[in-house]
């Protein structure tokens, strides 16, 4: 199957489509994990609290942020920003993901230690890391699989271990950050809004 293209589209009006999804984030609650199926539905457009990672795990989903449109493949990732306007439609059956929507001050001591992390939210869309090897896909997808037993099984100190596991994935990213390929052309496709 060709992999559809990748690039800027037409921007929706976030502001009328927008709607808050709620995490109930709290500095004693700083992060809420989400793994398992999603079935094909209608586009949905979403603002929240905290920063948000994503990894598909299989299938496929369709991602706006702003004019930028994201298809990603198994192993693909994606950033959003805190209170960024982002589109999501689940496109096939079968579909799995690992997301995790965090508040900034998860990754302060990260930032103590000369990393800053939260820069990769803050970059246009287009400019944000992406996969770029296979050996980082695999890498990647082994990272979400942990994240998704912890998430499961909820054992002592689950939290503990997701956190570092998404410390690491971010820092993977980073190092990987400078190797990506420049954006692909502009794109014609976009998801189709309610009226």
């Amino acid at each position: 199957m060709k992999k559809p293209p990748q690039g800027a589209c037409q921007q929706p009006d976030w502001v009328r489509l927008a709607q808050v999804w709620e995490h109930h984030l709290t500095p004693a609650k700083p992060f809420w994990v989400n793994a398992g199926l999603a079935h094909p539905g209608p586009l949905q457009v979403h603002v929240h609290k905290g920063m948000d990672v994503g990894i598909l795990l299989s299938g496929q989903y369709e991602l706006q942020y702003g004019d930028y449109l994201f298809t990603p493949e198994p192993g693909d990732v994606w950033l959003g920003g805190m209170w960024e306007p982002h589109s999501w439609r689940v496109t096939q059956a079968g579909t799995r993901s690992v997301q995790v929507c965090f508040l900034p001050e998860v990754l302060e001591e990260q930032h103590e230690h000369g990393l800053d992390l939260l820069r990769m939210f803050t970059v246009p869309a287009s400019q944000r890391p992406r996969v770029t090897t296979q050996s980082m896909r695999q890498e990647v997808l082994a990272i979400a699989a942990r994240i998704q037993r912890e998430m499961k099984t909820k054992q002592m100190g689950w939290m503990t271990v997701v956190r570092a596991d998404l410390v690491q994935f971010l820092v993977l990213l980073l190092r990987e950050g400078s190797r990506r390929a420049p954006p692909a052309e502009a794109s014609s496709r976009r998801p189709s809004l309610p009226a």
